[in-house]
């Protein structure tokens, strides 16, 4: 279920998602194609029809076609339940009937927006405030938008093909950053449009949701391509719009009714178009389109034309079209249910003589008789350049951003890298926060309190060898790839090259991004972020978590629309942080990453969460900066040097600080929280500290803030690895006397050098925890 609706995503008005798709024309078939018989249908991109998703502030749906029209989403509601609990074939019969409820056939394009509405209750589970617009896009001067929108060019496939997906894209079935379909989610388009069309116009072939969906001319029969084609680069129609309105329901339901009356000649008249459709591909898969196959395919233009006469789908304004076309030695024949919409010319190739003069003159009288035409070459595009395309942010555009709670370890530092408990707390007041965003240029960008810039190519070893190696010598070969990358000079070059590593685990190349890495102080205004760009609350497992949350969303692992994470997602961040606090520590336990990305209180051993505790809404902490920079490579391997050298000492050590852990788990779970218990949480406090300045952890500096609280009768210890950083002083639930004490200690700390902020890191709401996004256009 889509518990997060679109407003969440983005402020009212703004730009979600976009897709545009091509149209289509019928080179021979029309008709012929429902009974089964082939066609053969190319795409036009010259006259492309884009759909926009945008939000909306209030509890309905907005289309925008021709008109803009809202409906209450209680008013949708039942469309979605229908999907839920009835058999698909009655499901459709009973939509179609709320379908004309809701939108009356009296409204320009009525049973197009019936098809649109359908899909949008196919995909989504729930229906959103959303405004979908529909807009024909003008790629070339010489023709307007208002002209080109006529029927003839498979307008409400192409519309509906280009909804679904981008609701795919909302939905997360379509990765965020791609800008066209693979050919697995063009079937699937494909499918959705085809129960669109069959919905706009009664009976659908689908021919026109097929061709608009792939992307690519074809020969078409019995509701999938036989065959797809390369159409000739020289390929030329002079588009005409007859300036007649159609009904294509009332001309399927025309045809039928002839069928029915006249069942043998109508029979004869299909198997003569679908004849013509396969000598008219026979043609084009020569390889050779010159003046004797143009002369050939005209001849079938004629004749098609002349079936579709007789077949009575044919108009007065189309034959006009024919009638002058013809005297210019040129064939002409409608396109799509006929009735009146277009009809188009085939024209040679570029050839010497006077050819393109007699175009010239021929667009001259076509003007003068009333209609509009265009010339168009619907010759074989580039591959890149074909089938839905999505519309990605422009360059510093932001395209999405994560905020991500740091921890702090009250038990257990060092010791949990040994395999002894350790309780660990999210800090959600001092979160860090990744964003994303394009560049214009070939290299990525990553800004840590500095901007440095890696050329596209300097970076692509490292995903070279995410696909060829074996995962152990992957990563070590990464290890020298990433220290040459990001010297140990740069400041917090360890958490560069872990969150480097993320982005060649996540992305199949290096894309040309910017991704930002800041300390969030919008959570509380009394403190400065330079005071909070400090070791101790494993910033570098936030930013790996951070920077994974959002790699997710990119590549389409998490829905474009969530706001938080599931528990499966956040495993997966877990996982991915892991692999960078590794590469960034040389040695990690694995409860950083796992408080940062859970955004719950742990009891963590063995790279695994015992217990995840429910913190006490009064459960208050003084976070102090000593001022003092660490390393915490450096302090890895000098308590692995310590281990190594006093190993029994050690052992026992380890053991004391996990005792510790297990026994503060066991007062936080009693579910009281009073003074009794502060009492003793203090002593375990206290306690802690002492095994830490054993462990050889500890600094001048974050002894001074120990003796300092002491005077108070406040415990206090460092957290994290230590040797500089924070130290956090554990605070009583607020008792009447007690705050006067706080805030002459916070006086003493700050006349000795120190800066300090009071913090609840008690339990907050289920829906405040963990990893949060935030999109904006």
């Amino acid at each position: 279920m889509l518990a997060n609706k679109l407003k969440d995503l983005r402020e009212p008005g703004e730009f979600v998602v976009r897709a545009t798709a091509p149209r289509k024309l019928i080179l021979h078939g029309e008709h012929s194609v429902v009974y089964g018989f082939p066609a053969l249908a190319i795409p036009i991109y010259e006259v492309p029809l884009s759909v926009t998703i945008r939000t909306v502030d209030g509890p309905f749906f907005r289309l925008t076609g021709v008109d803009t029209i809202d409906y209450p989403l209680a008013a949708l509601q039942p469309l979605f339940e229908i999907s839920k609990t009835t058999e698909p074939e009655k499901a459709l019969r009973e939509k179609h009937q709320l379908l004309k409820d809701l939108i009356p056939e009296n409204l320009k394009y009525s049973t197009t927006r019936h098809g649109m509405v359908h899909i949008i209750t196919q995909i989504l589970e729930e229906p959103l405030p959303m405004h979908v617009m529909v807009e024909m896009i003008d790629r070339n001067p010489r023709y307007s938008a208002v002209e080109m929108k006529t029927g003839g060019l498979g307008t409400s496939a192409a519309c509906a093909a280009a909804l679904a997906a981008c609701l795919l894209k909302i939905t997360g079935k379509v990765p965020m950053d791609v800008v066209s379909l693979n050919q697995e989610q063009r079937k699937l388009v494909s499918r959705y449009a085809y129960v669109s069309e069959v919905l706009a116009h009664g009976k659908a072939s689908g021919i026109d949701n097929e061709v608009c969906s792939m992307g690519s001319a074809m020969l078409f029969q019995d509701g999938s391509a036989r065959s797809y084609l390369s159409m000739p680069r020289d390929f030329r129609i002079l588009l005409v719009n007859s300036r007649v309105s159609k009904d294509t329901v009332q001309l399927v339901s025309k045809v039928t009714e002839f069928r029915m009356s006249f069942p043998d000649i109508a029979q004869r008249l299909f198997a003569n178009m679908g004849d013509l459709a396969e000598q008219a591909e026979s043609i084009l898969h020569s390889g050779q389109y010159g003046k004797e196959e143009y002369e050939r395919m005209k001849v079938l233009i004629r004749v098609n034309q002349g079936l579709l006469f007789a077949c009575g789908v044919s108009h007065p304004k189309l034959d006009e079209i024919v009638m002058i076309a013809s005297k210019y030695d040129f064939a002409a024949k409608l396109s799509g249910s006929g009735g009146g919409g277009v009809a188009f010319v085939l024209l040679p190739p570029p050839i010497e003589g006077d050819e393109d003069e007699k175009v010239k003159a021929l667009q001259g009288d076509l003007k003068e008789a009333g209609f509009f035409s265009v010339l168009l070459n619907v010759g074989q595009r580039k591959s890149d350049e074909t089938g839905i395309r999505f519309e990605l942010p422009k360059p510093g555009i932001l395209w999405l951003e994560r905020w991500q709670p740091q921890n702090l370890i009250l038990h257990g530092e060092h010791a949990v890298i040994y395999g002894f408990p350790a309780v660990a707390i999210p800090i959600f007041e001092l979160p860090i926060t990744v964003s994303i965003k394009t560049v214009d240029g070939p290299f990525m960008r990553l800004t840590a309190f500095e901007t440095l810039d890696y050329p596209l190519e300097a970076l692509q070893p490292l995903f070279d060898l995410s696909e060829r190696s074996e995962p152990e010598e992957a990563s070590l070969e990464k290890r020298r790839i990433l220290k040459d990358l990001v010297p140990e000079k740069y400041i917090y070059s360890t958490t560069r090259q872990g969150m480097m590593h993320i982005l060649s685990l996540n992305l199949d190349e290096p894309l040309p991004l910017h991704a930002t890495l800041e300390v969030v102080g919008k959570k509380n205004p009394q403190y400065p972020l330079e005071e909070m760009r400090t070791g101790g609350l494993a910033a570098s497992a936030a930013s790996a978590a951070a920077l994974a949350a959002c790699l997710l969303k990119i590549t389409g692992k998490v829905p474009v629309d969530a706001v938080s994470l599931n528990e499966e997602h956040k495993r997966l961040v877990s996982r991915h942080a892991y692999v960078s606090d590794d590469v960034a520590h040389g040695k990690a336990s694995g409860i950083d990453n796992e408080v940062c990305s859970m955004g719950s209180a742990v009891l963590f051993q063995n790279g695994y969460v015992f217990s995840y505790l429910f913190m006490p809404r009064d459960f208050r902490i003084l976070l102090v900066n000593s001022r003092v920079s660490k390393d915490t490579v450096q302090l890895v391997s000098k308590v692995t040097d310590f281990c190594t050298n006093l190993p029994h000492i050690a052992q026992r050590l380890f053991a004391s600080m996990g005792h510790l852990a297990e026994k503060a788990v066991s007062i936080l779970h009693s579910g009281q929280y009073g003074k009794e218990e502060y009492e003793r949480l203090k002593v375990l406090i206290r306690v802690n500290q002492g095994l830490l300045f054993a462990c050889g952890v500890s600094h001048p500096k974050l002894d001074e803030i120990v003796m300092i609280a002491s005077k108070y009768d406040f415990a206090a210890k460092l957290s994290g690895s230590g040797g500089g950083g924070v130290a956090f002083v554990l605070l009583p639930p607020p008792i009447e006397g007690d705050e006067e004490k706080v805030k002459a200690l916070q006086g003493d700390l700050k006349e000795a050098g120190f800066f300090s902020v009071l913090l609840n890191v008690g339990q907050r709401k289920s829906d405040e925890t963990g990893i949060r996004f935030e999109l904006r256009e």
